[in-house]
């Protein structure tokens, strides 16, 4: 199965709006991918291959990321579950 395009290191680079500690400690909820741009992780979001993380905890999401998320996925690679600070 083809890998699907990676985004540029520019649309890669997410905004980080909280402190990595206290968006993994915080109160979460899951949401579908198709709510998730706009929202801020609150756990690391690695696919593998290649195993480096694309989301880190306190990054507000964008549709790129999430986008290049889902066709990852779709691609085969395993992504872990993703919850979303509320």
């Amino acid at each position: 199965m083809p890998f699907p395009p990676i985004p540029s290191p520019d649309e890669l680079q997410l905004e980080s709006v909280m402190s990595p500690g206290g968006a993994f400690f915080g109160s979460a909820e899951m949401v579908d991918a198709d709510k998730a741009a706009g929202r801020i992780a609150a756990e690391q979001l690695t696919p593998f291959p290649p195993g480096i993380p694309a989301v880190v905890p306190g990054e507000r999401l964008d549709a790129v990321v999430v986008e290049y998320e889902r066709s990852s996925r779709h691609a085969g690679m395993a992504i872990p579950e993703l919850p979303m600070q509320v």
